[in-house]
């Protein structure tokens, strides 16, 4: 067989195409390139997924600081956000606030003070009116206490 029969033959072509095509990988090859990104884009069609559970993200921004406070908010407003998020169908809440100790409230401190004092001694008066006041006591207390509010909130999860 001589050079120009081998140099036409069907194996000869295929050698040469696919050291053209491997030349064409190694060195970047712009056309080659463009011709994978369409045939990327063409196949990725044909695999077309449903798109999944969406993801939102909370965030406390400058403008949420503006309109409810300097941070530390009380965990009451914590709870309350977590109860509207699950109100609203959330599934999954996570959190990176770390809370490692009670929070301080002196006005919740001094009612428990108040209460006691009241079930230890109790002033002279109508039995009725002094249930209405631990009543009333014990109502604020519920407000003030923000840990045992947040401890409370509905988990959206089981």
């Amino acid at each position: 067989m001589d050079f120009k029969t081998a140099l036409g033959s069907r194996r000869s072509i295929c050698l040469l195409l696919l050291m053209a095509t491997v030349a064409a990988i190694l060195l970047n090859f712009k056309l080659l390139l463009s011709l994978e990104y369409r045939a990327f884009d063409m196949l990725s069609r044909f695999r077309h997924r449903e798109s999944g559970i969406a993801v939102i993200i909370v965030a406390i921004d400058d403008t949420s600081l503006k309109e409810m406070g300097d941070w530390p908010w009380p965990r009451s407003y914590i709870a309350d956000v977590i109860d509207t998020l699950s109100a609203s169908g959330a599934q999954t809440i996570g959190i990176s606030i770390l809370y490692r100790d009670e929070e301080l409230n002196d006005g919740l401190v001094a009612i428990q003070n108040l209460k006691e004092t009241i079930r230890k001694k109790p002033l002279i008066g109508q039995k009725r009116t002094l249930n209405k006041i631990d009543q009333l006591l014990s109502e604020t207390l519920r407000q003030l206490d923000h840990d045992k509010r947040l401890i409370a909130v509905r988990q959206p999860f089981k």
